[in-house]
């Protein structure tokens, strides 16, 4: 009988050994647990902080560009109204000071009957005057298609911009859920 109260004392000595081992086993696995989300979640707050700052990143860089674009259309914008109103005054002198020959050559050409000289002056006038105002128009055009295409640049390289940072940060979140998986599969 003394040997099965020492056979089962042995027992109950490595069952408590054993017992305290898995116990002990258990609390490691559980603080590898335990520092493997606070890991993980750590990751993640610095993910999400990153996708923040990256995306405020973006929207100041597009608020600046968006200034500059404004800044770019307003002085191209200024450029052309003065270029306009100076060609605008030429015309304006240019009448003028035909509008005074014309009165010197109506004077002179009264005595002479010279009608249709003065008549295709006024033509030759006339149509100086339609082709300033129609270099005036094209230009005008040119520079506001010039805005136009500026415009529409800016707006395909931010386009761009954004779509690379989108995709950079949808690859580098697939990775943390890969090595967020790996980890769970790990444990």
């Amino acid at each position: 009988m003394d040997k099965i109260e020492s056979s089962n004392s042995e027992y109950n000595s490595k069952l408590k050994t054993a017992r305290g081992d898995q116990q002990h086993e258990l609390q490691l696995l559980d603080f590898k647990i335990i520092a493997a989300v606070e890991e993980v979640r750590a990751q993640m707050q610095y993910q999400h902080e990153w996708v923040a700052q990256k995306l405020d990143k973006i929207e100041q860089v597009q608020g600046q560009r968006v200034d500059h674009l404004l800044n770019v259309v307003r002085e191209k914008t200024e450029m052309t109204e003065t270029k306009i109103r100076e060609r605008l005054n030429q015309v304006f002198l240019k009448l003028e000071n035909l509008e005074g020959r014309q009165r010197l050559d109506t004077e002179s050409n009264r005595m002479k009957h010279s009608e249709p000289k003065i008549a295709a002056k006024l033509t030759k006038a006339e149509n100086s005057i339609w082709y300033e105002l129609e270099s005036m128009k094209e230009e005008y055009r040119t520079g506001f298609q010039s805005i136009k295409d500026s415009i529409s640049s800016l707006n395909e390289i931010s386009d761009k911009k954004i779509r690379m940072d989108k995709e950079n940060v949808q690859k580098e979140l697939k990775e943390l859920r890969r090595q967020i998986i790996a980890l769970k599969n790990y444990l």
